[in-house]
């Protein structure tokens, strides 16, 4: 599909949403570790993480945390909760629409490398603590800090053409009782789409405290991702694998079956867009991301 870059870089706001993610506190770890060790998966450092959040920087008064409790956090608003910021805590409901985590994972197979990266000030803060975490439990040590502040700094740099590799079950759907053909380049489009607009909306909502500003930044991204996502992003080629996993939710426990994508797909991208997909690099994509799933290593082309 052809572009039109001066039509993106007349929409109102695309900008201002690029400046305001690129100021972003952010702060970044990496382990070279030559062979991954078997067994162990990102999904399980991230649901260690997670648990010892949830029960060391719980801000809750009781003697128990609120996930101990099995009830949603009560200091949700703000960074009244570290737990909370970490990884939001909202047992059974799931989190308002504009919450994420802000502590990732990833395994970065062209490297040999695992990365961790933390967004936003209270969340940087902790980079210490979940790498102290990381070799208590899993040995994994030492580490070297990338050289990074904000988002800016890890920015995908302009390149037109990417691979984008599904490094874990990029997570499509849950509840699911049979599986589709494999997806052609329109599903694939579709589905990375609406990733990329529901990690902008949570992004943009991570830049502020401020719950009426939260959801006026919202509106502009869905503003803005009508505009440029239609023309700016194009699937050339999918090369995906298709199966059900079976997954057990984290309020619950009760088990489903979920339907996963691996393998990789060649994007062309516009250079507005670049920003955007930055955000799949850094938080992944599709359902269940905020704990281990649909992480993706970008490759230029």
């Amino acid at each position: 599909m052809r572009r039109n870059t001066e039509q993106h870089a007349s929409v109102r706001g695309a900008r201002d949403l690029t400046l305001l993610w690129r100021t972003l506190p952010v702060a970044a770890l990496q382990y070279n570790i030559p062979a991954w060790q078997d067994g162990l998966g990102v999904a399980d450092l991230n649901n260690m993480l997670r648990d010892r959040a949830w029960r060391q920087h719980c801000a809750n008064v009781s003697p128990r945390s609120c996930a101990d409790l099995r009830k949603s956090c009560l200091m949700n608003d703000g960074d009244r909760c570290k737990a909370d910021t970490l990884f939001p805590v909202n047992i059974g409901g799931g989190a308002k629409s504009w919450r994420m985590a802000t502590l990732f994972l990833h395994w970065r197979p062209s490297i040999d490398a695992l990365q961790l990266v933390t967004l936003g000030k209270t969340t940087c803060e902790q980079t210490d603590w979940a790498a102290d975490c990381l070799k208590a439990r899993y040995s994994l040590h030492p580490a070297s800090r990338l050289d990074v502040t904000t988002l800016a700094d890890l920015e995908l740099c302009q390149a037109e053409r990417w691979c984008l590799l599904f490094v874990t079950p990029w997570v499509v759907n849950k509840n699911v009782r049979t599986v589709p053909h494999a997806p052609d380049n329109d599903t694939v489009m579709r589905e990375l789409a609406k990733s990329l607009r529901q990690r902008a909306h949570k992004l943009t909502a991570l830049c502020t405290s401020d719950s009426i500003w939260q959801r006026l930044g919202g509106h502009l991204v869905h503003h803005v991702a009508d505009s440029l996502l239609p023309s700016g992003l194009a699937v050339e080629r999918v090369d995906i694998k298709q199966a059900t996993l079976q997954l057990a939710s984290t309020g619950n426990g009760a088990a489903f079956d979920a339907l996963v994508w691996q393998g990789e797909v060649t994007l062309r991208i516009d250079a507005q867009l670049l920003p955007w997909l930055t955000l799949l690099a850094i938080c992944g994509g599709g359902k269940n991301a905020d704990k281990g799933f649909g992480s993706v290593e970008l490759i230029p082309l």
